[in-house]
């Protein structure tokens, strides 16, 4: 059992303040737009199966988590022993070329089901080699004091463009066709490109290390399984993530069956809950500075499963949009309060493979969970779908009682 943290005096931060630092401003500014395309064609791809079922929009969703859960390790292995800068650059120059392809495919009416789904799978695979990556340079760029709003920042980043992207996404499929979102996705990865070309990382950053692969792999595995920190975070994880990813195959179907809405209508719906996770990322601070990791989860995870009950069974869609707003700021609660806790508990040396571990967590339970959930809502119903994991949320909010985090100022010590 382990024995809950005292309460200790906390200060807040303004949640921009890592903006003023310049190369944290353009990385996110860049990353911020590369966002924006990315849900423009996640709500292209998703509306083009929405019409054969939740389970197929679920299937769309694990062929995009499928490449974390495969590669995310070797992923953070690499980032530890490589320049990190240049393994970004790569990694969206990859993706600049996948989504060009798959736009043009598309345009030219050659794409299947199948296509869409490889495709998919290889821009997840993109994302998968630049992620732990892209959270390791994070202390590189902002002071330590700053790593948790940092972590709320580019939270924040991904919520915005929630409400950008399918906005503009839904537009684009109404008037020109989904091709169309998958050419912006493509042309979103240009700012990345060229603000990663020109930063000038120090060269004593650049790691020295000459282990192989397969060891530092090792390494950092056994790291993370020795650091019982490390482990808490993971279970809690573990706990929310695949219940609170029911929320992706469902809403498709809730715009089509419910309100009888199209594809803008269902932009509305994922922006609503980007909505919430920025307002999430503007109080969060706020909210920190007078409740400790564990209580931030508890909450999280109690609000995500009444919103949940809510999204399930009132078919109004002036009650649900607030629900998905409430949905979206647990979700940046919690994901910020994982994030944050990995960043400080995990040296240098380490990072990215420590980081590499927590998302595969992350991405193994959306994809094994999300198409899951859409054959239950196939089979049973969005309703009963929302109701499981509702509880699964409520229990895992209860569990914080007797395994909690330890506080985020923890000393990196296994």
């Amino acid at each position: 059992m382990t024995t809950a943290v005292q309460p200790r005096q906390r200060t807040q931060v303004s949640p921009w303040k890592p903006l003023l630092v310049r190369q944290y401003r353009l990385l996110w500014i860049a990353q911020f737009g590369s966002n924006i395309g990315t849900w423009a064609q996640t709500l292209g791809a998703q509306w083009l199966v929405a019409g054969h079922g939740s389970a197929l929009v679920g299937v769309v969703q694990t062929a995009t988590a499928l490449p974390m859960f495969l590669l995310v390790l070797p992923a953070g292995a690499v980032a530890d022993l490589l320049d990190r800068r240049r393994l970004l650059l790569v990694a969206q120059l990859v993706m600049l070329v996948v989504a060009g392809a798959l736009a043009l495919l598309t345009l030219v009416g050659g794409l299947s089901t199948i296509s869409l789904l490889a495709f998919t799978f290889l821009l997840g695979c993109g994302q998968a080699m630049m992620a732990p990556a892209w959270q390791a340079i994070q202390p590189e760029l902002v002071p330590r004091d700053l790593i948790s709003q940092a972590a709320a920042l580019n939270t924040t980043s991904v919520n915005l463009a929630r409400i950008v992207g399918p906005a503009i996404g839904g537009l684009l499929v109404a008037v020109a066709g989904a091709g169309w979102t998958f050419g912006l996705n493509a042309v979103s990865f240009v700012g990345a490109v060229v603000v990663l070309t020109l930063w000038r990382r120090p060269a004593d950053l650049t790691p020295s290390r000459t282990s192989g692969l397969f060891r530092a792999l090792a390494e950092g595995i056994s790291y993370v399984r020795r650091s019982s920190p490390a482990r808490r975070v993971l279970l809690r994880v573990l706990l929310f993530v695949p219940a609170s990813c029911v929320i992706w195959p469902y809403l498709p179907v809730v715009a089509r069956q419910h309100f009888g809405w199209g594809s803008a209508g269902y932009g509305v719906l994922v922006g609503a809950f980007g909505l919430g996770a920025t307002i999430g990322a503007l109080v969060l601070p706020h909210v920190r500075a007078r409740y400790g990791p564990n209580e931030l989860l508890m909450l999280a995870g109690t609000g995500f499963a009444v919103a949940l009950l809510v999204v399930g069974f009132v078919p109004l869609a002036a009650v649900v949009m607030p629900a998905l707003i409430v949905a979206g700021m647990c979700t940046l609660t919690a994901l910020s309060t994982f994030n944050t806790s990995m960043q400080l508990l995990l040296p240098d040396s380490m990072r990215a493979r420590g980081l590499a571990v927590y998302q595969l967590i992350f991405h193994g339970g959306m994809a094994v969970a999300s198409p899951l959930w859409g054959w239950l809502g196939d089979w049973l119903g969005v309703a009963a779908g929302c109701v499981l994991a509702a509880g699964l949320l409520g229990l895992g909010a209860a569990s914080v009682r007797w395994s909690s985090l330890a506080t985020l100022d923890s000393p990196r010590s296994v």
